[in-house]
């Protein structure tokens, strides 16, 4: 599965995309972000702000409990405030 990390979580990870072999038992968003916090700094700090984190996989924005197993792409992403 390809990852992005967009707007300041690029910046806070200094890592803008990456492609991640999954375990099976990565199957909703939910399961994602506590694999990606397992693996220690930057991630933990930056996915335990996951309240103003949204994300979309396949180009659809997700919850927490939307399942993964088929997604090709997931997008982490901070809100856009405009107007």
């Amino acid at each position: 599965m390809k990852i992005n990390y967009l707007t300041w979580l690029k910046k806070e990870l200094s890592l803008e995309s990456e492609e991640i072999n999954l375990p099976q038992t990565i199957d909703t968003l939910d399961s994602l972000i506590l694999f990606l916090m397992r693996r220690g700094e930057p991630f933990a700090t930056v996915f335990g702000k996951r309240h103003v984190i949204f994300t979309e996989a396949d180009g659809q924005v997700i919850e927490n409990l939307h399942n993964i197993t088929e997604c090709k792409e997931i997008s982490f992403f901070s809100p856009i405030v405009g107007g």
